[in-house]
């Protein structure tokens, strides 16, 4: 996706939005700032990746997805541990 949706320079509009509501609220314009945020929320919508969208809301699928991980890094440290053992750094 890096290079067919030009999600890299989607990113840096992302914190350049972020950046620029910081400095409202540090200028107490609370308008400005619920703008940025506004428009912070709708990039990343399009992205896919807005944290407040309802989807994300399904606990079972994130119940899921963080028990699938915790298997994945428990396996990691445990190969990590036997190779250790073996003092095969590589």
């Amino acid at each position: 996706l890096d290079d067919d949706l030009a999600v890299p320079i989607a990113l840096s509009e992302v914190h350049a939005a972020r950046a620029e509501g910081n400095r409202a609220l540090d200028a107490g314009d609370h308008d400005a700032a619920l703008s940025y945020a506004m428009s912070i929320r709708a990039m990343m919508g399009i992205l896919g990746a807005d944290p407040l969208d309802e989807r994300w809301e399904s606990r079972d699928e994130t119940s899921a997805a963080l028990a699938a991980v915790d298997v994945l890094v428990h396996a990691e440290v445990r190969r990590r541990g036997e190779a250790r053992a073996r003092r095969d750094w590589a």
